[in-house]
Order: structure tokens, then C-alpha cells, then sequence
């Protein structure tokens, strides 16, 4: 498959492409898991529950794991595991990468190690992608056990199933199902985001560009619960690395569509507004502001007043991502 605007199927194979059509194997779930062996073995557990009716291959990339994780890897009737151990960490896109090269399937799938699916999960894939359809999302349900951010994650989650149409820069792949022609015409993810954020958007921003008549469809019935735990901290502490590693090369590969992003606006590198402000006030004044959101937000989340939560915690993820663009050390190493 080449990857331009006259292919009027993207998953019509051309001369160039693999023998993908004649492969046995119609879906490769690939998993890339880093020290959280508990919760992969849980999801394989759950796929492995069901067996498909047509060949599956489970592909969890241990992402240099310390230490390296322990898989069942024992495989039934229509049913491979694998598992590929790298020896250093290379993030979740150069891990992913890795499960690419050696996966088979007519179809990938993209799957995060804490997202579990639920009941029917691969029939109802392989039933949807049984029509060819080129690039599929999957819904994402969360119990992590906090009622509050439970609440959060879903609405986030609905919001993101009622804006299809942006799906380049507002959907994740912790879940989608993609023709391997266009994984492959792309050459998968940018692994040169090493750390938390953005290779999701990078990727279908380029899958975009090079099939711009592309239209995802998305499954309720190819759902998973995404069971990792959440906190407050842990929420901050991804933005934050974001706007200190990622955010950059994102802004570099793609301006205009990063000026569209609601990050732009906290980003004291990007955005010229700050260009103005001396280091010491934006520092002196996140620090502040992020001190009283907090006190605001544990306010509303132990009364369990979403309006005042929800959004206060919005404020403070965008002034961790600004903490992020305000330190000195702003590489991807």
C-alpha cells in the first residue's frame, strides 16, 4: 500500500504491499506492558477466556521491565502468545513498534495492558473487521475504584465517542483495531516519543495526511475497563512530563494542529503571550494558582461536587503541563 491521497481504499493492497490478504491470522493484539505484569496476565486471562473463531495473536512487548516480567504464555486452538522482551525501556511507541514488526494479522490491534475487555471482545472484533473496515475504536469504561475520577474518566470518554470527526487529535489508541496496510504505510508510531504523551495524536495525524479521506468507526461493543489505578499525582505528573518532552517534538512535527489544542495555551515556550512574562512571575504564579486549585479541587471531591472539581482539576493538568514547558531540560532523553 502507498500512502497517498489517490487510494480511494486504503486497505486495497497495491504490488508493494505484504501478503497480508493471505496471512491465516486475521487480528494481532498487541500489548505493551512495563513492570505491570499483574494486570497484563489479567487481560490475557480475559482474552485468552473466550476463544476466537478465527486465528488470534496476542503479541505483550515487555518494554524493559526490571525485573523482566513473567507471562503464561501457553497458547490453545486459534490462539498464539507471544512475548518479546526488550532490554531497554524504549517507551510505549517504540514498544508498540516492536509488537508491529513481529506481528502477522491481517488487522492490529493496540491495546493497553490495564484496559481488560469485556465480555464478546474479540468476536466483536473480528466480527466488525470482517467488513474491512480500515480503522476501528473500541469504547473504554473506568473502574479504577475512586468514584470521582471514575465519573471523570467517563465523561472524558463519552465526549471523546461525540467527536469522531476530530478523532486525530481527541482519541487514544489504548484501544483501536487498524488494517496493517496503514500501520504499515505510516511506519507505526514515532518512537522518538520516549516519554507519556502525544504519539497517539502523532500517529493519526499522519495516518490522516497520507489517507485524508479515511472515516474511523467506532464499536461500543469492542469495549474494555481500564482498571489502573488513578490519583491525583499521577495525573499531574503525566501532564507535566508531557509539556517537558514530549510537547516539543509534537509542536515541531505539527504547529498548526498543536495551536488548535487546548495545551497551547499553557505552553510557555510555544506561545508567544508568555515571551513577555520574565521566568520568575509564570514560575512564582503557577505555584500559586496550582496551590489554591488544589485546596479548591479536594474541596469538591470529598462533597462530591463535580462542578467545582471537574473543573479545577482541568486547570491544574494545564498548569502541570505549563510546569513541564517551564523547565530548562525540555529533550526527549
Amino acid at each position: 500500500m502507498q500512502a497517498t491521497s489517490s487510494i480511494a481504499h486504503p486497505c486495497a493492497p497495491d504490488e508493494t504491499s505484504s501478503n497480508s490478504e493471505n496471512s491465516p491470522i486475521l487480528l494481532s493484539i498487541i500489548i505493551p506492558v512495563l513492570n505491570n505484569a499483574s494486570q497484563a496476565n489479567q487481560t490475557i486471562q480475559k482474552l485468552a477466556a473466550e476463544p476466537p473463531s478465527k486465528p488470534v495473536e496476542i503479541i505483550i512487548v515487555d518494554d524493559g521491565s526490571n525485573p523482566p516480567i513473567q507471562i503464561n504464555t501457553e497458547s490453545t486452538e486459534n490462539f498464539q502468545i507471544k512475548l518479546l522482551r526488550l532490554k531497554t525501556n524504549q517507551g510505549r511507541a517504540g514498544a508498540i513498534n516492536n509488537g508491529i514488526r513481529s506481528a502477522s494479522g491481517l488487522y492490529m490491534t493496540f491495546l493497553d495492558a490495564d484496559c481488560i475487555p469485556e465480555t464478546g471482545y474479540i468476536k466483536n472484533l473480528q466480527h466488525n473487521v470482517s467488513s474491512e473496515t480500515p480503522i476501528l475504536f473500541g469504547d473504554i469504561h473506568f473502574f479504577s475504584g475512586d468514584p470521582f475520577f471514575d465519573r471523570y474518566g467517563n465523561r472524558v470518554q463519552a465526549r471523546r465517542r461525540t467527536k469522531l470527526q476530530k478523532w486525530t487529535i481527541s482519541l487514544t489508541s489504548a484501544n483501536v483495531t487498524l488494517h496493517r496496510d496503514l500501520v504499515l504505510a505510516v511506519n507505526g508510531f514515532d518512537s522518538t516519543y520516549r516519554h507519556y504523551g502525544f504519539e497517539d495524536r502523532d500517529f493519526f495525524l499522519r495516518l490522516a495526511q497520507s489517507f485524508p479521506n479515511l472515516t474511523p468507526i467506532y464499536k461500543a461493543d469492542c469495549s474494555v475497563k481500564h482498571v489502573d489505578a488513578i490519583c491525583l499525582n499521577k495525573i499531574l505528573k503525566k501532564f507535566e512530563t508531557s509539556g517537558r518532552h514530549t510537547a516539543r517534538i509534537f509542536q515541531s512535527k505539527h504547529p498548526d494542529a498543536y495551536r488548535k489544542m487546548p495545551m497551547y495555551y499553557f505552553d510557555t515556550q510555544a506561545n508567544p503571550i508568555y515571551h513577555y512574562i520574565p521566568y520568575w512571575i509564570l514560575s512564582t504564579a503557577n505555584q500559586g494558582l496550582s496551590t489554591t486549585l488544589r485546596g479548591l479541587f479536594f474541596l469538591g471531591y470529598k462533597l462530591s461536587l463535580d462542578w467545582l472539581a471537574i473543573p479545577t482539576l482541568k486547570g491544574m493538568n494545564g498548569l502541570a503541563f505549563m510546569r513541564g514547558t517551564l523547565a530548562k531540560d525540555t529533550t526527549n532523553v
